[in-house]
């Protein structure tokens, strides 16, 4: 027992003496990768999507994110695409990761969005083509519906440390 215990002691001193505190500076790049495919037709405010971090971050040449790590944020802004032509939308918003001591270290990034495919232009030429043909065939223009937004899986954005933030760093 006590040879264990003298064992886990050597461990531990030799962890802390390699370990040390590092600043990782406030707008550090974070390269992050979207884990989830996200879709508009299911989406809503508020719900968690999951990142991972694509490549180690380091100051000097000590690691203070590790690859792989995981990075939170959340929906912004979800519609469904809707009648008349108009495309969904989806924005989303990097929140947080967490540093090799464990500890949270915020994000903060443009908020990734994007517009579908509108079929407005499309729509609106149709009604003006139907109505030289038939009257009231404008209406039949009104029930196609736009597109929903999808963000595929391994979508790849920058994310930015927000202040400076002391990370216990081993080497």
């Amino acid at each position: 027992m006590k040879k264990l215990i003298t064992i886990a002691t050597l461990v531990l001193c030799t962890l802390a003496a390699s370990a040390q505190n590092v600043t990782l500076p406030d707008n550090t790049e974070v390269g992050v990768t979207l884990s989830d495919t996200l879709s508009s037709a299911t989406a809503e405010v508020g719900d968690r999507v999951r990142f991972t971090v694509s490549q180690d971050v380091k100051v000097g040449d000590v690691v203070v994110i590790k690859a792989g790590a995981l990075a939170l944020g959340h929906i912004t802004l979800a519609e469904h695409k809707k009648w008349a032509g108009r495309s969904g939308k989806l924005a989303l918003q990097l929140d947080s990761t967490t540093g090799v001591d464990g500890h949270r270290i915020d994000l903060t990034a443009t908020p990734i969005a994007r517009n579908g495919a509108s079929h407005v232009g499309a729509m609106t030429t149709g009604i003006i083509i139907t109505s030289f043909f038939t009257f009231g065939g404008a209406s039949l223009f009104l029930l196609m519906h736009g597109m929903d937004i999808v963000i595929q899986a391994g979508k790849s954005a920058t994310a930015f440390t927000v202040g400076n933030q002391l990370v216990a760093a081993i080497q």
